[in-house]
């Protein structure tokens, strides 16, 4: 039998706070300084692994005494992590502000938000080491560089928006039931065509697939030396599904309904 699965709205009722104020009181007070016994699942890196391997057991029977008090010293020293990182996001926003950078102020001002929000919920009994998180932060990312899109539309010099570079740090891409989007960007940048004012927008990805990709070509690449002229390729459905993936078939384009622009190398 598999890990039952509930609402997110279940799982909120059924949290509990005082596990992670128990453990996060015990952190520190063993032999083993600073915080965990050496002996700990959740050291190395191997947090993730050790949930996971809790929630795929079968028969799924939940964890044992020993694993739900190991959950709640990674909540409680997980709540505190993103309290820092939190206040450390807030700081740099404010230093933006100040230097007249509005909309970094507000770009770094939302990773505090988020930060904040993940402290809250670690601190009452929820943890998020996938999926949600990192879907929320795609999404939130993609709305602050259209945020910035905007700005530049709204300017009285109307080719502003044209004459800026856009950079996006990671794919032009949506997942899932974010996904839903993509069509409306999509419009959008045809609208902006036919208004004579195209949007000019990259995101570098460092990994992946398709990094990993081109660090097996970029000797055979141009340039070749310093001072030619540098160069790039737009990828096609075929080059994707042969070079990059390595697949016989796929059902569909890659990116048909998920990606809101060309892979280029």
């Amino acid at each position: 039998m598999p890990a039952p699965t509930v609402s997110v709205g279940d799982a909120v009722l059924v949290a509990d706070s005082d596990f992670v104020i128990e453990a996060a009181a015990r952190l520190g007070t063993a032999p083993d300084w600073p915080f965990l016994a050496a002996g700990s699942s959740l050291l190395d890196g191997r947090a993730r692994t050790f949930v996971e391997a809790i929630f795929n057991q079968t028969p799924y029977a939940g964890p044992s005494a020993a694993e739900r008090d190991e959950l709640a010293q990674y909540l409680a020293l997980s709540s505190a992590a993103h309290v820092l990182d939190g206040w450390r996001y807030i700081a740099q926003s404010s230093m933006a502000f100040l230097s007249g950078s509005r909309t970094q102020a507000l770009h770094l001002a939302y990773y505090a938000e988020l930060r904040a929000g993940l402290a809250i919920l670690a601190q009452s009994g929820i943890g998020i080491l996938k999926g949600v998180a990192s879907a929320y932060m795609l999404v939130m990312e993609t709305i602050m560089l259209f945020t910035a899109i905007r700005f530049y539309w709204d300017l009285p010099d109307k080719n502003a928006v044209s004459d800026t570079l856009f950079i996006k740090d990671g794919p032009l891409t949506l997942r899932s039931q974010y996904s839903k989007l993509v069509p409306p960007i999509r419009a959008f940048f045809e609208y902006s065509k036919s208004e004579k004012r195209p949007v000019h927008v990259i995101g570098q990805e460092k990994t992946g697939v398709f990094a990993e990709h081109l660090a097996s070509i970029v000797r055979f690449a141009a340039p070749h030396a310093r001072g030619e002229e540098p160069a790039f390729a737009v990828l096609s459905h075929e080059y994707v599904r042969k070079e990059v993936y390595r697949a016989p078939n796929l059902v569909s384009p890659y990116g048909m309904r998920t990606n809101w622009a060309k892979n280029c190398t």
